[in-house]
């Protein structure tokens, strides 16, 4: 099977959910669940996934909080910090560049490290599916299905009738 390399992107202002989180404190360093962090949650779904050292993209100015929970962890990570936020295509940029340094034949996963997933075992099953999977794609997205409409969030609008569908338009 293929090495899987997560790279875990870092980065947001702590808008969205203002006053809980702020630019001092995003969401995903807040915690929410049983003492655990959304980045804590993250490193932990990185962990099932491989054991290839993941990648970290993220702002300079949450390094202390992303050692704090490496060091919980006992795991270590490639870092890329940046000085000032760029945005997410610039930050998976920098991941992909770093991981086909480390194996240009690797499956990469890209994490956003503010997501909020219930099931680590479900999560690695679908990453692992693909991956022994012979699609002819280069690009998957997860997603999940709406319950309701909202303006605060784009959506991807994909047809097929298989588990796999292909991607039409991200609107």
């Amino acid at each position: 099977m293929k090495k899987v390399i997560p790279i875990i992107i870092c980065g947001g202002t702590g808008t969205r959910l203002w006053p809980i989180s702020s630019k001092n404190t995003p969401k995903q360093f807040i915690k929410f669940f049983e003492n655990k962090t959304l980045f804590d949650m993250s490193l932990e779904r990185a962990m099932t996934l491989s054991d290839e050292t993941p990648i970290i993209v993220a702002s300079k100015k949450n390094k202390k909080k992303i050692y704090e929970s490496l060091l919980k962890y006992k795991l270590k990570a490639n870092l890329i910090l940046e000085e000032i936020g760029r945005n997410t295509t610039a930050a998976i940029i920098f991941g992909l560049k770093l991981a086909i340094e480390i194996n240009k034949d690797a499956f990469v996963v890209l994490m956003p490290s503010d997501h909020y997933i219930s099931d680590n075992l479900k999560f690695k099953d679908s990453v692992l599916n693909i991956v022994e999977s012979k699609q002819k794609y280069n690009w998957y997205l997860f997603g999940i299905k709406p319950n309701h409409p909202s303006t605060g969030y784009g959506y991807i609008k994909a047809n097929g009738k298989d588990k796999i569908k292909k991607v039409e338009a991200f609107i």
